[in-house]
């Protein structure tokens, strides 16, 4: 029995040991965090950085309620507009729900370069939290999205329908197609002849 315990110990050092390599490789390429959470100045160095540095950057802004760093925040998500690329946009995410988690306003010409693909959602979001300052930004998006009418066309016009933004009611009807039938029936009288 004693036998048995010892192979299966000796078992799980080995495997343990050949796991550390990987574990050293891990390690090295995560960003550097304390224990504490990152300092600011950390943060601020890492919002300058690769797409991946800025994700963390985002996620520790939001989770350490970091608010000094928002207007490098806001730079940062300048600096990235346009950058499609998977880690653009992750970097993007990131930022963005930065941005939502310490409850931002922010004006939609600021926003509007990143509604695209999955940051449509938080770029919404953040818009809707001023709607009377952003009603541009639900005119456009409502636009973008018109030729295939989706969710958040539907939440931009109630959004703009609740406000009653100037000149919506009349972009909806130039939009509308009206068709005019009309039908002219003859009344039968009690006889069964038809009164012209």
């Amino acid at each position: 029995m004693n036998t048995n315990r010892a192979s299966v110990s000796r078992g799980r050092r080995t495997h343990l040991l050949a796991s550390v390599p990987f574990l050293v490789l891990l390690a090295g390429s995560l960003p550097a965090q304390g224990t504490a959470g990152a300092p600011l100045a950390v943060v601020l160095q890492r919002l300058r950085g690769s797409p991946a540095e800025v994700a963390w950057a985002g996620d520790q802004v939001s989770g350490h309620r970091l608010h000094d760093a928002v207007p490098a925040v806001r730079t940062t998500l300048a600096r990235f507009a346009g950058d499609d690329s998977p880690e653009g946009q992750y970097a993007r995410l990131s930022l963005l729900d930065a941005l939502l988690e310490l409850d931002v306003r922010l004006p939609g010409e600021e926003l509007l370069p990143h509604a695209v693909g999955c940051l449509r959602a938080p770029a919404l979001v953040l818009a809707a939290r001023s709607v009377e300052a952003n009603a541009a930004y639900f005119a456009a998006r409502m636009a973008a999205t018109g030729a295939a009418p989706d969710l958040e066309w539907a939440v931009c016009g109630n959004l703009l329908a609740a406000q009653r933004a100037p000149g919506f009611a009349a972009r909806c009807l130039r939009e509308v197609g009206f068709v005019v039938e009309v039908v002219v029936t003859d009344e039968l009288r009690p006889g069964g002849h038809l009164i012209g």
